[in-house]
């Protein structure tokens, strides 16, 4: 299988620093002949990618949510439990947005709010990234692990909103504290609310509280002790 092309490398470099000068200035004042200076392109190779300045920023969460995406689907998908797979989610999200804070910067700062961007690839490619949220919520229901009557787009909305109102705060703040440390209060808060109290509560640590147990050297079911020690 052959690799990308030159041409397809061109426009990659022209896009991450897109991003980058487009985080670190602001979309209006970045102009489109510094971006290609510092791709070192000139700005007819730019042209001939994208028609204007506004196209190529709404190229970046395409370009850069795709690559992502594969890699934290295929990840989920190797988790059991609804619960645990929604707390990875969040985790990864938020991850994302921690690793590459010129990212979050441009999607939740620029491109939220702008009714061109629903139009784009780019939203799609989000849009696509949230619908599993929504699957895993689905499939947390049809489990019995959640309740019956959650509403699956509420959760969702609960979720991402959570984070990224909590990584927009952190990235005004100049980045100063660590956001990964947001994700378990939020999934906590919202996990207590739609696990379904009539499920068996050992059925309940099989899955999330288990979970949470190891990971915080909480202590977990005697049930559980006598089957580790047995």
């Amino acid at each position: 299988m052959s690799g990308p092309t030159k041409a397809e490398l061109r426009k990659e470099r022209i896009i991450d620093t897109a991003r980058r000068i487009f985080a670190e200035k602001g979309v209006h004042a970045a102009t489109v002949s510094e971006i290609a200076q510092e791709a070192k392109v000139s700005e007819g190779t730019i042209y001939e990618h994208f028609s204007n300045k506004e196209n190529l920023l709404f190229h970046i969460p395409e370009h850069f949510t795709q690559r992502r995406q594969r890699i934290g689907v295929y990840h989920l998908k190797l988790i059991q439990g609804a619960a645990n797979k929604l707390r990875a989610y969040a985790y990864i999200y938020t991850e994302l947005f921690h690793e590459n804070p010129d990212y979050a910067t441009i999607v939740l700062l620029y491109l939220k709010g702008n009714a061109n961007f629903r139009q784009t690839p780019g939203y799609q490619a989000i849009r696509n990234w949230f619908r599993f949220l929504t699957e895993i919520i689905n499939e947390g229901i049809e489990s019995g692990e959640f309740r019956p009557n959650v509403d699956a787009y509420i959760v969702r909305a609960l979720i991402m909103g959570a984070i990224d109102q909590v990584t927009v705060n952190w990235l005004m703040s100049g980045k100063s504290t660590n956001l990964m440390e947001t994700v378990d209060p939020i999934v906590d808060a919202v996990m207590e609310g739609i696990l379904n109290p009539e499920v068996d509560e050992d059925a309940h640590w099989s899955n999330w509280r288990r979970t949470k147990a190891r990971l915080r050297n909480k202590t977990i079911p005697a049930k559980e002790k006598k089957e580790q020690a047995g």
